[in-house]
């Protein structure tokens, strides 16, 4: 009996080992491979340009969750995040002409707070009656219909963009483009969490960065939140493909290539998801 018992822990001590040894290798390859991507992000031009003059109006619309629609822990999370896209990585935008709508499903006090001390102009509070939730898809879809801005583009609160986001994509833009994405590497628990549906297709980012082949092309895996960016007239248009999957980003964008709307890749890396 006490044989069987200790082969049996010896067993699961091997077991333990091999999932630590697992863990350490992928965080490993984790951070190797975010270093890599930031010193392939700096030395892009992007770095050295000024502000822009494009007068274009940029609509950022931003999904949260109202008062009592997450756990405590995951609001406290969402918010910290929140307050430092709002206080740090929007008002350093090269392209400053634009505003950033915080909208939520159902009220939150918080968020009124936050923006009523924020007193930037360009940072806006709107909810909707809280009925739904839904990765925030049913404020989204509510934002593009509303929109008075010239482009709107779509980003989580914990979505880190660079500097010349916002200018990156409007680069692409001619009159006769309605979308355009660009690269935007995943990073923390995101990459954790994507890692293994990236490996089956490597680029010079490996794991960590949309779109996922060098060409750019305007597929189901290039397309997620944060690294797109469309012209409202045609965002209205397509506004009801927005729907409550998942894949909402990938369904909306598609709807462009089947309407022969023409979407543009911006081979730029952009910003982080977090």
């Amino acid at each position: 009996m006490a044989t069987w018992n200790a082969s049996r822990l010896e067993i699961s001590q091997n077991l333990f080992l091999k999932r630590v040894q697992r863990f350490l290798a992928r965080e490993i390859r984790i951070l190797a491979l975010r270093w890599r991507s930031i010193i392939l992000n700096a030395s892009q031009s992007g770095w050295k340009e000024g502000k822009s003059t494009n007068p274009s109006l940029v609509e950022v619309i931003i999904p949260f969750p109202g008062d009592g629609r997450v756990s405590e822990s995951k609001h406290k999370y969402y918010l910290r995040n929140l307050k430092k896209l709002l206080r740090h990585d929007l008002p350093r935008q090269t392209h400053t002409h634009f505003i950033a709508t915080v909208f939520c499903d159902g009220e939150s006090s918080a968020i009124r707070a936050l923006i009523d001390q924020l007193g930037d102009l360009r940072m806006r509070y709107k909810f909707t009656d809280g009925q739904e939730s839904n990765w925030g898809h049913v404020q989204t879809r509510i934002g593009i219909l509303e929109t008075d801005a010239d482009f709107i583009v779509r980003m989580n609160c914990d979505n880190k963009p660079f500097p010349e986001y916002l200018s990156a994509l409007l680069s692409g833009f001619t009159p006769n483009v309605d979308a355009t994405y660009g690269r935007v590497i995943y990073s923390g628990p995101a990459a954790r969490e994507h890692l293994p549906t990236f490996l089956d297709y490597p680029n010079e980012l490996e794991a960590f960065i949309l779109p996922k082949d060098q060409a750019g092309r305007l597929e189901f895996r290039n397309i997620d939140c944060m690294n797109y960016m469309v012209r409202s007239a045609a965002a209205k248009k397509n506004a009801m493909c927005w729907g409550q999957s998942f894949t909402a980003d990938w369904d909306f964008i598609n709807a462009f290539q089947k309407n022969e709307q023409e979407a543009v890749f911006v081979n730029r890396i952009i910003g982080y998801k977090c």
